[in-house]
């Protein structure tokens, strides 16, 4: 067997099942689209259900993918076992209604014997029982009968109570005696005992029969293959490694952290009784894992957050913190373990160097937000540990003070082997829940409120009107949401009318001013509670109940908000006609300064593209088109050809809807607030696209004359200070340029649209211009500087082995190209610079193979040197390494401490 990359393994898998005529579905977003059933994306097949289900048709009868899926339900043997992942990726071959079980074993034998160059000798096969025609095909395609085991219902037959299920096949790699202790041989296999000779590379269900909820079974008409093959494992395989995580890929990443701290991952400690060793093991491996279904979650627009996904990644991160803490990291391991996850991931997936910069940022504000309390709570850990004092008051302050997610503190816990009362602990979180709800969370609180649930008092929401005289309160609750009589502060209030609306449907809420007793006050947030009622949040209020009150939105920012709303709509409808077709709203955001627009496609749009739909949404607003309101019911809706996104939503509610239609435009149902006539939008301008991962895409726009006119202002602001240093820049380096100048001379500043695109390309043309002339003039300079110090080093006494020079204000780069020139100039030294810089020292060593096999040198051991002595930090390898430290440091002492090598 070849020794194959994952990337290699995704391609003989995808071009083998596209020469089988399988249509290629690129990798899905990890956050599922109006699928409530999951949290995230956990399988192949979880973005083809619709498919399957016969809600949508498949763009072919045969499909084949590489999903990547998260899974969280025992993140705590992710570093225990062999195999567990949070993230991985999942191969599958589909068919929907095409072929069946003989074509889908001929295929998954063809591909492991003969495109794999499996040898049969390696592989195991499980049926059910009961599947003769299974057993028959995998033994004329020439399997010993006595390696395909007939298992049970429990490990051979696919049902979840009610629905398609049916029979399965697995396929098994023996690894060899090594990976079996105990000696136990087939035993593993055919009584199911859990080991890591054997692993499972693949299952295969035929999907059959239907179970009409009382286990009884019918032959469905169509038939379906569902199959599912981890990467990971398979890349274990041919890598013939101990564990998923001693494949390369895994490696190169924990070789890069491993540069952080003394404490180093040993791949041989699978095989060994070294506990300490294996925690170490343990740490990197989570790290690595959790990091990486953070980065792949982040770039398809998922972020850590206190609730529901977010989460989950928070979780994860902290959990990486504590066992980088662990290994003794002081410092940040982010931002080099998501380049080093890049680099190993960007072929399939290169969208992942567009994300960077955001994951990076993401995961970094988390790091800081956990670090303010990680030492505290570690102090108060190992504090406890030591008093052996350790009970449930210490997990809860852990929990709730310090930010530790619980599942870690009882991890921790274990591995000390401490056992806490989980009821005492429960209670305490019981109690602290009840006396410190958070608004934060106010919304998902409001739902499950059961005071707010029995509130029916009937309440109603004017789209119309902006202002609203003698309101009756007939609700009021403090900031807890208890019910109460009269407020004296902050709280909620509940009108029988209002003019105020509540957020939803990704629009913000209004803003406004009560007046009640000749006093006004400030409305800051609207919201609906679980029975529609709108409960208005009101600050340093004195109000009773059955107070009558004056409602005032604030008019402007409600009319800034209602046409970027119906710019959503337009905005939809120009991407479709212009794009796609089967463009689908993902999410909106719409709020006085901006509207954002998520969706799904299959290309990031070019800036043709983008001006091309600029001016089909300035088309419909000067179009002058009336806007209209009509209720209708779900079905009369589809009649209008009314665009909905979320189905199952509008089933729920029930009765009518409401439906805006947009004359010889587009028709939607939509609950916020819109425009009388597309001509009061006045003006459209998309300042933003950027991807948010797995195909999906987000635009951010403006509308109004009064915000693009501003916007305008500041971007030309901006550009002509650019432009000026650019001059200046090319003047003090006594730069000219013909192209450069003439194009300068066209350059107008003027507050308007067209006026402004042509600004925009020509400022990036300049750019261009200015970027190459710069570099040329840097190279030249960069080509005089290395030369310099060749000369400098030569120049030198060449008596000792190693020879060391000091630079003020050169760049590294520089002087490490002009060591790399004399180190294959000259094998008789190693070569060693100092880069003293404003507010910082580097350093970098290097020296060719031949002088460090002869003189048993290492530069990577030499930097490790000087970073005692310069508290710096670096690293490398026997023929290069660098480092550096805060200051400038002491030379003499660094010269010293070569010469003692």
């Amino acid at each position: 067997m070849d020794k194959l990359s994952a990337q290699q393994i995704r391609e003989i898998w995808i071009d083998f099942f596209k020469e089988k005529n399988h249509l290629f579905v690129e990798p899905k977003s990890l956050i599922p689209i109006n699928d409530p059933s999951l949290l995230w994306i956990n399988s192949g097949v979880a973005t083809l259900k619709d498919y399957f289900s016969g809600k949508s048709n498949p763009p072919s009868q045969r499909l084949v993918n590489v999903q990547k899926s998260i899974r969280t339900n025992d993140i705590f043997n992710v570093g225990v076992t062999a195999r567990h992942h949070t993230f991985f990726e999942m191969m599958g071959n589909f068919s929907i209604g095409d072929y069946f079980k003989p074509e889908a074993i001929e295929f998954a034998f063809e591909l492991l014997t003969k495109r794999f160059e499996i040898p049969l000798s390696k592989l195991y096969f499980t049926i059910f029982e009961d599947d003769e025609i299974a057993f028959n095909k995998w033994v004329s395609l020439g399997v010993p009968p006595n390696r395909i085991i007939k298992g049970n219902r429990d490990r051979n037959f696919w049902d979840v109570g009610q629905g398609p299920c049916g029979p399965c096949t697995e396929i098994y790699f023996d690894r060899g005696e090594k990976y079996d202790p105990n000696k136990l041989g087939e035993k593993l296999i055919f009584e199911d005992i859990e080991n890591d000779r054997y692993v499972e590379i693949w299952n295969i269900v035929f999907s059959q029969f239907n179970n009409d909820g009382t286990n009884h079974y019918t032959e469905l008409a169509r038939k379906n293959i569902d199959t599912g093959a981890g990467l990971e494992r398979f890349v274990c395989i041919f890598q013939d490694v101990p564990t998923n995580y001693d494949t390369n890929e895994f490696q190169s990443v924990i070789r890069t952290i491993g540069k952080l701290t003394n404490k180093q991952y040993d791949m041989n400690a699978y095989f060994g009784n070294d506990l300490t060793q294996k925690l170490i093991n343990h740490d990197y491996i989570v790290i690595v894992d959790h990091i990486k279904a953070n980065m792949f979650a982040i770039s398809d627009g998922a972020l850590p957050s206190a609730k529901d996904r977010g989460s989950v990644l928070r979780k994860l991160i902290r959990r990486a913190m504590v066992c980088a803490r662990r290994l003794e990291i002081k410092e940040s391991f982010i931002s080099i373990t998501v380049d080093a996850l890049i680099d190993v991931n960007k072929e399939f997936y290169p969208y992942l160097t567009q994300t960077r910069d955001k994951v990076i940022k993401v995961l970094q504000e988390e790091e800081v937000l956990f670090n303010k309390t990680l030492d505290n709570g570690f102090e108060l850990f190992n504090k406890a540990l030591n008093s052996k004092n350790f009970d449930a008051k210490t997990a809860f302050k852990l929990t709730e003070t310090y930010g530790f997610p619980y599942e870690l503190v009882e991890e921790m816990m274990n591995y000390h082997h401490i056992k806490i009362d989980k009821e005492e602990y429960a209670k305490m979180i019981k109690n602290h829940q009840e006396v410190s709800k958070s608004r934060k969370d106010v919304k998902g609180m409001m739902q499950q409120n059961a005071t707010l649930l029995k509130y029916k008092e009937i309440s109603t929401f004017d789209y119309d009107s902006t202002k609203l005289n003698n309101a009756l309160v007939i609700g009021l609750f403090d900031e807890d949401f208890n019910q109460v009589n009269s407020l004296n502060g902050n709280g909620w209030v509940v009108f029988d009318n209002t003019v105020f609306y509540a957020t939803s449907g990704g629009q913000i809420c209004d803003t406004g001013i009560i007046t009640i007793n000749n006093n006004q006050v400030k409305v800051d947030d609207v919201i609906k509670g679980p029975n529609g009622q709108h409960f208005h949040h009101v600050v340093n209020a004195i109000i009773k109940l059955n107070d009558h009150a004056d409602l005032q939105i604030n008019e402007h920012n409600r009319s800034l908000v209602t046409k970027n709303h119906s710019t959503e709509h337009l905005l939809h409808k120009a991407l479709r006609t212009l794009i796609d077709q089967n463009i689908n709203q993902e999410g909106a955001f719409k709020s006085p300064e901006k509207v954002t627009f998520d969706f799904s496609c299959d290309h990031h749009l070019s800036n043709d593209e983008l001006m091309k739909i600029e001016d089909e949404v300035n088309s419909y607003i000067q179009a002058n088109k009336p806007v209209c309101i009509n209720m209708l019911t779900l079905e009369e809706a589809k009649q209008e050809n009314a665009v909905g996104h979320f189905e199952d939503v509008y089933k729920k509610i029930g009765g009518k809807l409401r439906v805006v239609k947009m004359q010889d435009i587009t028709t939607d149902i939509c609950g916020g607030t819109h425009v009388k006539n597309t001509k009061d939008i006045e003006k459209f301008m998309i300042t933003k696209l950027f991807s948010v991962g797995g195909g999906l895409y987000r635009i951010e726009a403006i509308t109004s004359n009064e915000t693009v006119s501003k916007y305008l202002d500041e971007q030309i602001n901006k550009i002509q200070q650019k432009i000026n240093l650019m001059n200046e820049d090319l003047s003090s380096k006594n730069i000219k340029d013909d192209q450069y100048t003439k194009l300068l001379s066209t350059v107008l500043y003027k507050n308007d649209l067209p006026e402004y695109h042509d600004l925009v390309n020509k400022f990036n043309e300049l750019n261009g211009i200015y970027n190459k002339l710069i570099l040329s003039y840097n190279k030249q300079n960069a080509s005089n500087n290395i030369r310099m110090i060749k000369e400098e080093y030569k120049s030198m006494d060449q008596s000792p082995k190693i020879l060391i020079n000091k630079f003020t204000n050169l760049d590294l780069k520089t002087i490490s190209s002009a060591l790399t020139e004399l180190i294959n100039e000259d094998k008789q030294h190693a070569y060693v610079a100092l880069s003293l810089l404003d507010t910082k020292t580097q350093y970098v060593c290097m020296a060719n193979k031949q002088f460090c096999q002869e003189n048993n040198f290492n530069a990577g051991e030499l930097v490790k040197k000087l970073n005692v002595i310069t508290k710096g930090s670096g690293g490398g390898r026997d023929t290069f390494a660098q480092g550096g430290c805060n200051g400038r440091i002491d030379f003499e002492s660094v010269l010293n401490s070569v010469k003692d090598e």
